[in-house]
């Protein structure tokens, strides 16, 4: 699951055990007001008080991760 913790960061969490993954920061200070998976889960959108929507891709990130051995069950 993802929830905001402030105003500006994004925590991806295990539904289930409570886990924190990770942590991501909007890439400019603005508040955030809506977030959302795509469909499969592999994409989060996040969109602030701009017109801008910025996308993280879940699935290249943890590969990267997992390049340098930061990789999770």
């Amino acid at each position: 699951m993802a929830v905001t913790d402030s105003a500006q960061s994004v925590r991806l969490m295990d539904l289930k055990t409570g886990r924190e993954y990770t942590t991501f920061e909007m890439p400019e200070p603005q508040v955030i007001r809506t977030l959302a998976f795509s469909p499969d889960g592999g994409l989060l959108a996040v969109a602030g008080q701009t017109q801008v929507i910025h996308v993280w891709n879940l699935r290249r990130i943890r590969q990267e991760l997992a390049e340098l051995k930061l990789d999770w069950e």
